[in-house]
């Protein structure tokens, strides 16, 4: 189900998580660093897309996004993701698993 936004991170709390993402050398052990805090935590969707911006491959995320989405406090907002994303094609994909979860 979908959490509020109370409990989140606090500001260096996500600055942390940041920096372990940006730390991580491969872009496979970022990912999968990112997946990890995703799983772990509820983000507003400010921080997803911060997060979405530290990845340079579409589909990595379009993965991350869809992760991204069930751990949302604030879903209503979550259009906002569909900016980041250079093809049609992925914003049509997500919006399909939005509707769909």
């Amino acid at each position: 189900g979908k959490s509020s936004c109370e409990n989140m991170l606090s500001a260096s709390q996500f600055a942390l998580i940041k920096k372990q993402i940006t730390e991580s050398e491969f872009d496979d052990r970022k990912r999968a660093t990112a997946e990890e805090y995703i799983n772990r935590h509820y983000f507003s969707t400010a921080e997803i897309i911060e997060i979405l911006e530290m990845f340079t491959f579409e589909d990595t995320r379009l993965e991350l996004a869809k992760l991204a989405y069930s751990r949302t406090c604030d879903a209503e907002k979550f259009s906002e993701v569909y900016s980041l994303f250079d093809f049609e094609s992925s914003v049509n994909e997500l919006k399909e698993f939005i509707e769909k979860n």
